[in-house]
């Protein structure tokens, strides 16, 4: 493998003084990887370096299919870096795909992979072992771009708002968050659904509002089996985001939906919608599986991503 320069940092083909080194990398993606398995694949396990100093190492197999063993580095913009040297070079090299597995427990690793455009693929029960020798599930992620997601970040002036369950007289205020959420299409079938929904479960059904009364977002959710509710929409405007008030819209379903006996929310959203997978996994949610071609609204396919969390 070619070296490779991006800022500081350089990228080279392992050798057997670093395997002590890069093991440290290592486990923190995979508990289950040792020195030996690691010097059986020394040939394709890339390290990162700064200033002569080991800051990062991933071992990929390079293929029509990339598979990704572990990507680890000292900083996020190191590791930034590295995954963008290894895109390159996978993408270059003809591959079509890239995969990795997980810990299903790693919330961090599944962040920091949904940040760089990975998306969740499939879960895998009781098929890698921790740190102590005990199976654990394991998360399936992939990446068809060499591109890497420009996730906004909201840094706005602070904005007073208050939450209340929803009324039917909410409906034209309902209208004009689907609108905004989901520019170009019908907001009837949103707000349709939701007038139905509230009166099922009215303690699940919440909006918020501004200092003049004004919705800024709002949460709708129904107990579709016992003990188990599911939040049909979360949106917050655009213009009121990183405010905090998805979260607070989430905190206060949960409270409500605890009182009413509910133990499980479940939500899903495009595979490829980034910000909303990020929220989700922030506050707690886990991914379970993903739903291939699910028809949506203007005719458009896309995959689903299912997400659940235990209350």
């Amino acid at each position: 493998m070619q070296d490779g320069a991006l800022s500081l940092v350089r990228f080279h083909t392992a050798d057997k003084n670093e395997l002590k080194d890069i093991l440290i990398f290592a486990k923190r993606y995979r508990p289950d990887i040792t020195l030996s398995w690691l010097s059986k694949w020394i040939d394709k396990i890339v390290v990162a370096k700064e200033n002569g100093k080991t800051v990062g190492a991933a071992l990929c197999s390079f293929g029509d299919e990339t598979f990704i063993h572990f990507v680890t580095a000292n900083t996020w913009e190191n590791l930034v870096e590295l995954v963008r040297f290894l895109l390159d070079t996978a993408f270059k090299t003809g591959s079509t795909k890239i995969r990795t597995f997980i810990p299903a427990n790693r919330i961090d690793l599944q962040i920091s992979l949904t940040k760089l455009g990975f998306e969740f693929e499939g879960r895998l029960r009781k098929s890698m072992l921790d740190a102590d020798g005990r199976l654990i599930d394991v998360i399936s992620m992939c990446k068809w771009s060499p591109t890497i997601p420009e996730i906004p970040i909201h840094t706005t002036e602070p904005l007073e708002f208050y939450i209340r369950p929803y009324k039917s007289e909410d409906y034209v205020k309902i209208l004009k968050l689907s609108r905004d959420a989901f520019p170009g299409e019908d907001p009837f079938e949103d707000a349709e659904l939701i007038e139905e929904i509230s009166k099922k479960d009215p303690e699940l059904n919440l909006i918020a509002l501004d200092s003049n009364s004004n919705i800024v977002g709002g949460i709708f959710a129904w107990e579709w089996s016992p003990r188990n509710a599911w939040i049909y929409l979360l949106a917050v405007l655009h213009s009121a985001q990183g405010h905090h008030i998805g979260t607070s819209l989430l905190k206060k379903l949960e409270e409500n939906a605890k009182r009413k006996g509910v133990v499980c929310l479940q939500v899903d959203t495009d595979a490829d919608n980034f910000p909303a997978i990020l929220f989700y996994l922030k506050n707690g949610f886990e991914f379970e599986f993903r739903e291939v071609a699910v028809p949506k609204r203007k005719g458009r396919n896309i995959d689903d991503v299912i997400f659940s969390k235990s209350i």
